[in-house]
């Protein structure tokens, strides 16, 4: 008989450290810890956004390189396959092929980066000269956003979803316009 395991939930004990991979749990050693870039490299590179600054919800700015959070190889490996490829060959096709991706897959990846900033956002001090003041993000705050955490647990067991949990409007944009935006 198959050992069923019980699925990860880091709200049961409020277990958001760097030491566990943020998408299953798993305990990080040097030969299964892998960084998982909130924003892939890929898109970084193909947007120019490597050395570009995101402002955190306190007001400070991080280097888009910089937004990584803790991740095990296979989870890392299992994002790659599922949507991280194809979401890169889409976006390097050009729009029509992205637009015909699964929308459940852009939804996922999409998911990933918003819950990555959030957990990322929980070991950075509000204030670096005042660290006694907390961190930019709690991990009751997270709290709030179990729902979209356990949507990323799809990841991991097959499951799915009866209809759609997310509403998405796809764009096309000019790519003058992204230059003119970084320009300013």
């Amino acid at each position: 008989m198959e050992e069923i395991k019980e699925q990860y939930n880091p709200f049961d004990k409020m277990t958001f450290t760097y030491d566990k991979c943020f998408l299953c749990g798993a305990s990080l050693t040097d030969e299964n810890r892998s960084d998982e870039h909130i924003y892939p490299k890929w898109l970084q590179k193909m947007f120019n956004l490597w050395d570009k600054k995101l402002v955190l919800l306190n007001g400070t700015d991080i280097s888009y390189k910089d937004l990584k959070i803790p991740c095990c190889k296979s989870c890392n490996g299992q994002m790659s396959m599922m949507f991280e490829n194809p979401i890169k060959s889409a976006v390097s096709a050009g729009f029509d092929n992205f637009h015909s991706l699964d929308k459940n897959l852009l939804f996922l990846w999409l998911n990933k980066m918003s819950y990555g900033m959030l957990f990322k956002e929980l070991s950075l001090d509000v204030s670096r000269s005042e660290p006694e003041k907390g961190k930019i993000y709690s991990p009751e705050f997270l709290k709030e956003h179990q729902m979209q955490y356990m949507f990323l647990q799809t990841i991991l067991t097959n499951a799915t979803y009866a209809g759609k949990p997310y509403s998405m409007l796809v764009f096309k944009i000019d790519p003058c316009d992204i230059e003119n935006y970084w320009a300013h």
